[in-house]
């Protein structure tokens, strides 16, 4: 019976070879030439970017190449995204009081550094500093304000630099603005006010926090996006798993397996497969009480903030930005 099982799983491993070579060929991107003196196309004219195999699933969603407004070339807007998959496939790393950070990330265009104190940012463009006095202005939010899918040089925190010090120099005053950018993929206000909290314990002293909201609000019960797999590890960490639970994780760890790959491809093929709700779920109720909900959590962390900014000495702004998937 074993030998049988074995045998089996090698002839499914051989077919499964052969369908993931003839994809693999099928999936080789050719960039197409506008002409024989002209660059590779790597946009639609809509600006949807051509998959060429180093495309995340957001960038073919989201990203508009004609949002630049031809500031940067094909080539240039394409590496950045190249960079970008690159950054994905990193994952999240774990960060205390507010559960995961941005990884760290050197590359030509898009680079992640860690700070005095240990903590990732986003590199800003700042000047050279050459004035002995210099405001620090801390930057709170989300993947807008990391700058996802841009440039080091093209994130609206780099561009407030650049104005901020432009007018300081034209002043004559002998000051200079370092722009410190704290935005993180999927950062709501909660997470962002324990980040903040995390920056003045940790010895942080800014002169300014600016938090730009108006996209992520969060879940409906106020967690971070992974709130539901912690949970269930930290179970895992107390609790011997029963027979079930153990078989489950067998099955998760085995998923490789010839047998196990096809009785998955079958599942999706015959079955139809719907998610299990948990506490990552947006709020399925009344949209008018989720509204409600967002606006007093708002108003709570903004006085926490503003409370926490004082006690330190750092003056604070809240900022909304449009969405563009309103309605």
């Amino acid at each position: 019976m074993v030998v049988l099982v074995i045998l089996l799983n090698l002839f499914l491993e051989f077919a499964f070879f052969l369908n993931d070579q003839v994809t693999a060929k099928n999936n080789v991107f050719v960039p197409e030439a506008i002409n024989e003196f002209e660059s590779y196309r790597l946009f639609e004219s809509n600006g949807m970017p051509l998959d060429n195999g180093k495309r995340t699933t957001y960038q073919l969603k989201w990203f508009d190449y004609t949002a630049y407004e031809q500031i940067v070339d094909e080539r240039y807007a394409g590496a950045v995204l190249d960079e970008f998959f690159e950054l994905a496939k990193l994952g999240f790393p774990y960060q205390p009081w507010v559960q995961f950070a941005e990884p760290s990330y050197n590359g030509k265009h898009v680079n992640v550094d860690c700070d005095s104190k240990g903590f990732p940012i986003r590199r800003t463009l700042n000047p050279q500093k050459e004035q002995s006095s210099v405001f620090r202005v801390f930057i709170l939010g989300g993947s807008t304000t990391f700058g996802y899918n841009v440039s080091d040089g093209h994130t609206w925190p780099s561009f407030l630099s650049d104005i901020l010090n432009q007018r300081l120099g034209s002043s004559g005053k002998k000051v200079q603005v370092e722009v410190m950018n704290y935005g993180r993929g999927f950062y709501f206000p909660s997470q962002e006010t324990a980040l903040l909290i995390d920056l003045f314990r940790s010895g942080h002293r800014p002169n300014l926090v600016i938090f730009m909201d108006g996209v992520n609000w969060g879940e409906k019960q106020d967690i971070p996006q992974y709130s539901k797999k912690i949970e269930r590890a930290i179970h895992d960490l107390q609790v011997a798993p029963n027979l079930i639970e153990s078989l489950k994780l067998l099955k998760n760890n085995l998923q490789w397996m010839p047998m196990l790959r096809l009785a998955g491809l079958m599942k999706h093929r015959f079955f139809k497969v719907t998610s299990q709700p948990g506490i990552d779920d947006k709020w399925d109720g009344d949209q008018s009480d989720f509204a409600k909900n967002v606006v007093v959590r708002f108003r709570e962390n903004r006085k926490i903030a503003a409370q926490i900014s004082a006690l330190y000495g750092a003056k604070v702004l809240f900022f909304l930005q449009p969405d563009a998937t309103y309605n």
